[in-house]
């Protein structure tokens, strides 16, 4: 169980999602048209709460899955285009940002 949302007014989403989780059994599964009557909202407004929910999710597991994976190795560059490259006079190996230019 949860702890208690600091706001629990009458009919508000977080009193009843409150609701829900303390009477809930871990089996039972709940429409968005069920969540929308308990919360006094529409299922749509509760689309929209999940969608926020999953990018905040995503946006987390992004940034830690940057921390703790190596970072993949540089793009592979034929040797035919590095020549091609240094022949236009736009590579220089001292510069690594030429190195996009071609």
């Amino acid at each position: 169980m949860s702890a208690a949302p600091d706001n629990l007014e009458d009919g508000t989403i977080d009193a009843g999602l409150y609701l829900l989780d303390l009477i809930r059994k871990p089996e039972n599964i709940y429409s968005r048209n069920d969540l929308a009557i308990v919360c006094g909202t529409t299922p749509y407004q509760i689309a929209i709460i999940e969608k926020r929910a999953m990018e905040k999710i995503n946006e987390e597991f992004k940034k830690r899955a940057a921390e703790l994976l190596p970072q993949p190795p540089p793009a592979y560059i034929p040797p035919r285009m590095i020549s091609l490259a240094i022949q236009r006079g736009n590579y220089d190996n001292r510069d690594k940002r030429n190195q996009n230019n071609f």
